[in-house]
């Protein structure tokens, strides 16, 4: 019976879940919902009959997708932090454990709640709770204030820091000045940076 409960305790913790990230990502642009699949959990045995071994408990998967939606973050000032559009999302809780991935990001990263810069990646994890998101697959960073533009594999963005932690074939760009490095933390608009086994092209 314990473990009955557990299993149905999971299912409806994950399924609130569920709806309300759907709710919010249909107020901010629109979505399809679809509940993929939901493993209910089995009927609990009788009392008259109790199992010869205590069962395991049961594996309570909840998952769904979206289309074409966006998210926006704000500061506790009230000030915008992110705006993302994004073709295609999934948001799946196991057990407990929730995870969520973005694909085809479009992101307005914030500083001040002015725009500082574009990111453009095939892939997105955010954390609302931090304010942070990570963006890998090939990303792309475009400045807002000046005609800076980087390249890397991977990217880490923390809004709080406003910080940009990039790995994996960096290429920043600024004018006719292009640096190659392993690796790069810059501020949000691009404006300061540092290098991980850098090397300049001046031409």
């Amino acid at each position: 019976m314990q473990n009955y409960s557990t299993a149905k305790r999971a299912c409806r913790t994950a399924a609130m879940l569920i709806a309300a990230v759907t709710l919010a990502c249909c107020l901010l642009g629109g979505c399809a919902p679809k509940i993929e699949k939901v493993i209910e959990p089995s009927a609990p045995a009788a009392k008259s009959a109790p199992p010869a071994e205590a069962p395991q408990p049961e594996k309570v998967t909840v998952s769904t997708k979206f289309q074409k939606a966006g998210i926006s973050w704000d500061d506790d000032k009230g000030r915008r932090v992110l705006e993302a559009g994004f073709t295609e999302a999934s948001a799946q809780e196991v057990n407990g454990d929730a995870q969520a991935e973005l694909k085809g990001v479009k992101a307005t990263l914030y500083k001040d709640g002015r725009p500082a810069s574009i990111l453009y990646a095939p892939t997105v994890t955010a954390d609302s709770a931090k304010k942070e998101i990570k963006a890998g697959g090939g990303v792309k960073i475009v400045s807002k204030a000046n005609n800076t533009s980087a390249l890397c594999e991977s990217v880490v963005w923390k809004s709080g820091e406003s910080k940009l932690v990039g790995t994996g074939g960096v290429k920043l760009t600024m004018g006719n000045i292009t640096i190659s490095a392993a690796g790069f933390e810059a501020d949000t608009a691009l404006k300061k940076a540092k290098f991980s086994g850098a090397q300049a092209n001046l031409e």
